[in-house]
Order: structure tokens, then C-alpha cells, then sequence
């Protein structure tokens, strides 16, 4: 059995019973809403990550739902953890429904179960600037209770260990090497590490690119700009082409090092997973930069 809490008491739940809690949060009591939220839970299945669950909630709504279209996925936080929020429509009698839907991971309860935390949005019609607003605000809002962190995401202890350097610690961890790519989230503030360009421009929607919801860095930190082998195509229902990464110059935007107080958090292979471990990053980039130039100064 386990203790169990609602707004109103708490009680323990015999083991048999599962929590099917559904919240919903309408525009009007009677008739059809332009508005709503709904806040759902699912059992994650054993060692399930996030991503993998989104991939499988996406399938079932392909099934379940006519004319299903997916139309974004995006990595960002919810309560300061990672989330995953997907954008879709479909036909429903007739009508185009539009849907955001924010996907997390948290505790049940007292016990160590991990169950999917889902808070969709429905319109109508396509979200407008004003809805888009509200529920922007309202995730801005949530504090989640019991949230869960895979193991692969950053703790205390591991920002504790990068910010304490070690006389043992290799001395350069970083991936200094060309193929990685920064992705910056502009909407999140969320930077992605990429291990090459390909990886990068094969995850991140071009839709989304094209609409400049996205800036690319080369590992030095150098910006990159989207160049569209292949258009994106369509007015209304858009189908996304295929992109490249291309040189951009520092006239044109200012390089990662110098846009730091932009990101609210990182999501990347350990080590590079930490803001500290950015600008650590490269601080050792300009510090090689330094020696180079004074070791090839003819002067000394």
C-alpha cells in the first residue's frame, strides 16, 4: 500500500489500484472550448527513458487519431528538468484540432515509481499568440513535486565534481574536435551538444530551423547558419526539406563564448553537460589561442 494525496486528504491507496487522475482545465462550462488543458499520467515502462516513451505516445496517437500529423518536437525543461513537448493536429469530426503537449518523468508517490507526467493544450484552430501565451505561462508556472532525473542528466554531485578541479583530472575533456555541433534552443534557452553536423541537422525539424527558432556553433563556438539544399515546402500543411550547416560571419551573430548568459541549461554527454563545463570549455580554447599566438610571435 501506498500514501497517496490529493488536494483534498490524504489516504492510502491499496496496491491494486492504479491512479488514472485526469485534470482538466476548460475556457467555458457549456460548449465547445477554444481553450484547454489536460493533465495526465502513464506508466513509464522498466528503464523506459523519455525520449523513448515520446516515440511510443507518438505511434499510439498516429493509431488513434484520423488524419494524425506531427508538426514539432522539441526538447526543453519543465520545473527546471528535461521535457519533451510535441506539437500535432488532427481531424476531429471534421474539425482541425491543435494540440501542444508537454511530456516529463516524476515519483509516484512514496514509492520509486516513475510514471510520464503529460500536460496538453487544445485548440480548435491554430494556436493563437494569445494561447500560445497562456499556456507558455503556465508551464513557466509548474514546480513539480516529485520529479525524476535519469541518471544520464546532471546531479549535485557530478556539478559538484566538475566545478572542483583535481591534479588527477584529464586536462582537456571537451570535445575540441570539429564534427561536435552546439544547438541552441532560442525559445528554451536549452543548448544541445551534437556529436556531428549530420546528427544535428538529421534531429532538428527544419521547419523549426527555418523559422529561426534554432542558432548553430561550430565546437569552437564559431556561429553556423542553416543553408536549405532542399526547401521546406507548404503554406498550411508544411512538410520539412533538408539542410546543411555553413561558415556565418562574426559580423552576423556573436559566437557561443559571448552568449552564455542565454542558456538555461545544457543537454550533452558527460562531461560537456553543464554550463560550468561550457565555459570551462572555452576558457581552455582561449587560453590555446593565447600560447599559439605567442609562441608564433617573431618578436620573442
Amino acid at each position: 500500500m501506498n500514501q497517496h494525496q490529493i488536494n483534498e486528504a490524504t489516504f492510502t491507496l491499496p496496491t491494486e489500484l492504479k491512479d488514472k487522475t485526469v485534470h482538466m482545465f476548460v475556457t467555458s462550462e457549456d460548449g465547445p472550448n477554444e481553450f484547454n488543458v489536460v493533465i495526465s499520467r502513464a506508466n513509464l515502462e522498466a528503464e523506459e527513458h523519455l525520449e523513448h516513451f515520446k516515440d511510443r505516445l507518438v505511434a499510439e496517437l498516429e493509431r488513434a487519431l484520423p488524419i494524425f500529423e506531427l508538426t514539432g518536437s522539441i526538447d526543453r525543461t519543465l520545473s527546471d528538468i528535461p521535457a519533451i513537448e510535441i506539437i500535432y493536429r488532427w481531424n476531429n469530426d471534421g474539425i482541425r484540432m491543435h494540440q501542444r503537449q508537454v511530456i516529463t518523468a516524476s515519483t509516484q508517490g512514496d514509492t520509486d515509481a516513475v510514471q510520464a507526467l503529460m500536460i496538453a493544450a487544445t485548440c480548435p484552430k491554430p494556436f493563437s499568440d494569445h494561447w500560445n501565451q497562456v499556456f507558455d505561462d503556465l508551464l513557466d508556472s509548474i514546480r513539480l513535486r516529485q520529479p525524476f532525473v535519469e541518471a544520464s542528466d546532471v546531479g549535485p554531485q557530478l556539478e559538484d565534481m566538475l566545478d572542483e578541479p583535481t591534479a588527477t583530472a584529464p586536462t582537456d575533456t571537451s570535445p575540441t574536435d570539429p564534427p561536435y555541433i552546439f544547438a541552441l534552443a532560442v525559445r528554451d534557452r536549452l543548448l544541445h551538444i551534437f556529436d556531428n553536423e549530420e546528427e544535428a541537422c538529421r534531429l532538428i525539424n527544419p521547419i523549426e530551423v527555418e523559422d529561426r527558432l534554432w542558432e548553430f556553433f561550430d565546437c569552437q563556438g564559431n556561429p553556423l547558419k542553416p543553408d536549405f539544399v532542399q526547401p521546406n515546402t507548404g503554406i498550411i500543411w508544411r512538410s520539412g526539406g533538408k539542410y546543411l550547416l555553413r561558415e556565418c560571419s562574426a559580423t552576423d551573430r556573436l559566437p557561443l563564448s559571448l552568449c552564455m548568459d542565454r542558456i538555461r541549461q545544457v543537454r550533452g554527454k558527460f562531461p560537456m553537460n553543464s554550463i560550468p563545463a561550457i565555459e570551462r570549455h572555452f576558457e581552455r580554447l582561449s587560453l590555446a589561442s593565447s600560447i599559439t599566438m605567442q609562441n608564433s610571435d617573431p618578436n620573442q
